[in-house]
């Protein structure tokens, strides 16, 4: 196991500007920072972490976290004398008993977080308005909101909005039906891994304690005033969705009785590292909750990263973990998020309220209907009595669209990912002040999901994460596009919630969705099994509903993967069964095989998906989402190939003098090449068009010799000058990795379970080893072992490498003739086949 590739960075699922703070426009990534000397290590028992805690402090060493549960056993820590992987990997292989360990602690920073005044809310505070104030700012479309311990706020509506106040993401996913019943998740205890909450807003119990709505508020950062338990918002806006209750705005959260315990794992500046995330997540179910929600995760696509792995595991112990899934639309395809990522963990997407339009400026509707209806539409209209028409669609009178900012799964094993949406736009949240403002994001489809997953937990009277799972999924609605095709799985998973009908559902089915894998690895037929809970047979017919299939690649560009293009073709799926009658209280089986569609391009990978229809004689309508992908990712190109430029072939370049008196030449002076170019830095570009599970980057000599011969320029044998094009580098220093020789990797490699991305990598000269190169010749060769590969079989590594170029320093140069020319980091050298 290792580290997180570089591009893993922290993420809350705030989407664009609606909300009272937005991220900055000109990021693109949010920033991450490798902690230096840090890592994270499991152990087979608490007394073999002892020993590498002791030692780790013996050295010089802090241990940040020691993790003692049942789910997972290790400690986190940094070895401040011990900087590179080498140094590290040195001092953990004295200890016997380590499981996993992963190199790479990080911090990952969100956005720039700007605080701004929304179009809908007016920061004038009114105090206690009479009625005359009152009936002029309801005229005005404002609504006063006052409490005995804070100062009204009010929030103003654009015209005939009706959001707020009819809660629309209530009614179109039945949640008001619930709360009309009673259920509001009274006495269950739900954990937000967030930012903090503030539990001083009234919304939220107004106060801290065993009698409180919060009962729990721990902190796992402690950088912020004592008295403001949630100093970056964002927790308090997620746990108002989940849970807040506000008898003067008339807002309740989805489960607004249920009892909020906070863990705050996100700092004042949007930072958090994975072992303070892995520390909140254990502490929560060490504390009891009975439900995990977090909308704080990471841009890593991989079940393997240490806090998906920690999180699939409070999954397997009976607790369900729910994390917002990501808006990241623009990405492409496999861009679900860590720990939503791992195998069990609810990861949740998000819907927008469907408005159509019947009528634009300018334009008039029309219908097309056949000849008889025309006829009679006709002779109705000349009538001239009202005429009322029933239009049948789709039946989906309550429907939500895929919000514009939701990223797609699924996971790089094809795991289904999101396994449900929620609504996530427009939606209203609480901020400092009790003041209610609109949000969008999957950061608010997560806590709304959680009150869900309350809800049908207090219904049923379980909290069993396979079963909730199941129910939440299955009867959920799968959405469409305007045009009526049926989104992706990949985006929408099971569909928009329907909490009332999990609730009340009498038929169960197992698996909850079915993952067909990629064609070299395809798994068909897969068992469905459907249990009838209710008093009296029933009979279902079954049915294939396709979904639209999405290409992984673009055409004609390897380096833009991430494809929205849809296929106009569909899977083959064939059931074992299409009717099957079930008798009160029992089960049966049938089996689901798939095909890839044909006619298309396998080297593009089209992703096929869709869901088996189950339809009961009793009414039942359930949905079971599938998923698969045409063609081999082990085959498909990880590493981007770049058309080579032939000038770039042995460019030469004078690096600076290396720090701390290090001397990496035997020569006490060097020539430079004809042409050679002070540069900071030797930029080499490199682009992974896919992930990859384990990726290296070597530094490899072209000219390699058993002992470093010094040559003159003449020829003549000197220790005082050497013509850099014939120098060597020692046979003693190289080492060897599947037949490629090489000096060490650039600092940060290797990595592993890689994003996809571009790069440019700025070389110095500096190994991660901690030396430096000699002067000479060299290539930079980066290796990706192909998703589901088998490290040990070498044809299932892709390899590019760089030009040809030559490194000397400032500090040994001879100079003769022209001087060398000044620069910044070099021109970008692109790696190839």
């Amino acid at each position: 196991m290792g580290p997180p590739f570089w591009s893993a960075l922290l993420w809350l699922g705030v989407a664009g500007a609606t909300l009272a703070w937005s991220a900055a426009t000109n990021a693109t990534r949010s920033p991450s920072t490798s902690i230096s000397g840090g890592f994270i290590i499991e152990c087979e028992s608490n007394q073999k972490c002892e020993l590498v805690a002791k030692a780790t402090v013996e050295c010089g060493g802090t241990v940040r976290f020691t993790f003692k549960s049942d789910d997972f056993i290790g400690i986190s820590g940094r070895l401040h004398n011990s900087t590179t992987k080498e140094d590290k990997e040195a001092f953990l292989s004295q200890f016997d008993g380590i499981k996993n360990k992963w190199m790479n602690l990080r911090a990952y920073q969100i956005p720039e977080i700007k605080a701004e005044e929304p179009w809908h809310v007016k920061p004038k505070r009114v105090v206690q308005a009479d009625k005359g104030k009152r009936d002029k700012l309801e005229k005005s479309s404002v609504m006063v909101l006052n409490s005995r311990e804070h100062q009204g706020f009010h929030i103003r509506r654009a015209k005939n909005d009706k959001r707020f106040e009819r809660q629309w993401h209530h009614l179109i996913t039945h949640v008001d039906k619930l709360h009309k019943e009673g259920f509001t998740g009274s006495g269950i205890k739900i954990a937000v891994i967030d930012s903090g909450v503030d539990y001083h807003l009234p919304a939220l119990g107004g106060c801290f304690g065993r009698d409180c709505r919060v009962t729990v508020s721990e902190d796992f950062i402690n950088d912020g005033p004592p008295d403001e338990p949630d100093c970056l918002i964002h927790g308090t806006a997620v746990a108002s969705v989940l849970a807040s209750n506000s008898r003067v705005a008339g807002y309740t959260g989805v489960a607004p009785n249920a009892t909020i315990m906070s863990y705050r794992v996100v700092n004042c500046g949007g930072y958090a590292t994975n072992d303070q995330m892995i520390a909140g997540w254990i502490r929560a179910k060490e504390d009891g909750a009975q439900i995990i929600v977090s909308s704080a995760g990471f841009v890593q696509g991989w079940a393997q990263s240490p806090e998906a792995l920690v999180v699939a595991r409070i999954v397997v112990s009976g607790v369900p973990c729910i994390v917002a899934h990501g808006n990241d639309r623009s990405k492409g395809l496999f861009h679900g998020r860590s720990p939503g990522s791992g195998r069990g963990v609810t990861s949740v997407g998000a819907f927008a309220f469907r408005e159509t339009k019947v009528r634009r400026n300018g334009v008039r509707p029309v219908v097309v209907t056949g000849s008889d209806v025309g006829r009679a539409m006709t002779r109705a209209l000349s009538s001239s009595k009202p005429v009322t028409v029933r239009a049948r669609g789709l039946g989906q009178s309550e429907a939500g669209r895929i919000a514009g900012f939701l990223s797609y799964g699924p996971t790089w094993d094809l795991d289904i990912k999101p396994n449900v949406g929620s609504p996530g736009q427009s939606i209203p949240v609480l901020q400092p002040g009790e003041i209610y403002s609109y949000a969008s994001g999957t950061s608010f489809a997560a806590p709304f999901l959680a009150g869900v997953f309350a809800l049908v937990a207090e219904a049923r009277g379980t909290f069993n994460p396979v079963t909730l799972n199941s129910l939440i999924m299955s009867t959920a609605e799968p959405q469409t596009t305007e045009n009526g095709y049926f989104v992706s799985v990949a985006q929408q998973g099971g569909g928009l919630v329907k909490a009332w009908e999990a609730a009340h559902a009498t038929t169960l089915v197992e698996p909850a969705a079915l993952a067909f894998n990629d064609t070299d690895n395809r798994v068909s037929p897969i068992s469905l099994r459907i249990t009838n809970t209710a008093k009296a047979e029933v009979t279902y017919r079954l049915s294939n509903l396709a979904a639209t299939t999405l290409y992984t690649f673009r055409g004609g560009s390897s380096l833009n993967p991430l494809s929205s293009d849809a296929a106009d073709a569909q899977a083959d799926i064939k059931l074992s069964q299409s009717s099957i009658t079930i008798g009160a209280g029992q089960s049966a089986t049938l089996d689901v095989s798939a095909a890839d569609p044909k006619g298309l391009d396998a080297a593009r990978l089209d992703l096929w998906s869709g869901w088996i229809s189950i339809r009961g004689s009793d009414g039942t309508n359930l949905t079971v989402p599938y998923l698969g992908l045409g063609g081999s990712l082990r085959s498909a190109e990880v590493l981007a190939s770049y058309a080579r430029d032939a000038s770039a072939n042995n460019a030469a370049f004078i690096l600076p003098r290396p720090p701390n008196g290090q001397t990496p030449s035997l020569y006490n002076q060097t020539t430079h090449p004809q042409g050679a170019v002070r540069v900071s830095a030797v930029t080499v570009h490199l682009g992974l068009v896919l992930g990859s599970p384990y990726l290296r980057v070597d530094v490899v000599p072209v000219d390699i010799c058993s002992a470093s011969p010094l040559i003159g320029r003449k020829g003549a044998s000197t220790t005082t000058i050497s013509d850099l094009s014939r120098a060597c580098v020692r046979e003693s220093i190289v080492t060897e990795f599947a037949g490629v020789k090489s000096i060490g990797q650039l600092p940060g490699y290797p990595q592993n379970y890689a994003m996809p991305g571009e790069v440019n990598l700025h070389w110095s000269g500096f190994l991660a080893s901690g030396r430096y190169a000699p002067p000479g010749r060299y290539r930079i060769v980066a290796r990706a072992l192909s998703i589901m590969g088998d490290a040990a079989n070498w044809t299932h590594w892709q390899t590019v490498r760089s030009p040809i170029f030559s490194i000397s320093y400032d500090d040994n140069l001879f100079l003769t003739g022209d001087q060398p020319s000044e620069g910044e980091p070099s021109d970008p050298l692109y790696m190839g086949y």
